[in-house]
């Protein structure tokens, strides 16, 4: 904030000493500098790879009821949307089970569960993560295609957290709900 104070002052001397500059020409700058000097974003839990910028990501803790999510968080770069959201997983068995359910008619749209990580920190490292559906000691049927099933194994983490998003491509309307369960 500090710094974002500076640089507001100086800018505004700057422009406040000038007479060849008019009242766009400052709202326009001063949009410009502070977009360039904020390095946060407001998000629950996040994403990032190594050199990137955090991108929003909602965090949402997954039990052993069926539940809708409803954590997602938006990130906007101009007329596109991108959502997302951090699923966390404790107390996960060798003999159970992830379930997603899908209002859609195709799971690929979101690729629910193919970025996983053992870390259950937020934010969640692209860096770190693994990619694929049969992951982590998990099996996926997807034989339905609105329903995956991940089937846990004997070296499958008690806990770890799984990375979803999607952009207004996908129908933002349709609901995505995850269970842990017995298989």
């Amino acid at each position: 904030m500090k710094k974002f104070l500076a640089s507001f002052a100086l800018t505004f001397t700057f422009i406040n000493c000038s007479n060849e500059k008019n009242s766009d020409d400052l709202t326009n700058l001063l949009l410009l500098n502070a977009l360039s000097t904020s390095s946060s974003v407001n998000t629950e839990c996040g994403y990032r790879s190594n050199t990137g910028p955090l991108s929003a990501a909602g965090k949402f803790e997954v039990n052993r009821t069926l539940r809708t999510i409803d954590k997602w968080e938006s990130t906007r770069n101009g007329g596109s949307e991108i959502q997302g959201v951090v699923l966390i997983f404790t107390g996960v068995a060798s003999t159970d089970r992830v379930r997603f359910v899908y209002s859609g008619t195709d799971l690929n749209d979101y690729g629910a569960g193919e970025r996983k990580s053992t870390s259950t920190s937020c934010p969640f490292s692209l860096s770190t993560m693994v990619q694929g559906a049969n992951t982590l000691g998990m099996t996926r049927d997807n034989s339905v295609s609105n329903r995956w099933l991940y089937n846990a194994s004997g070296t499958t983490p008690s806990q770890f957290s799984m990375l979803i998003v999607r952009d207004n491509f996908d129908d933002l309307s349709k609901t995505l709900s995850v269970i842990v369960e017995n298989q």
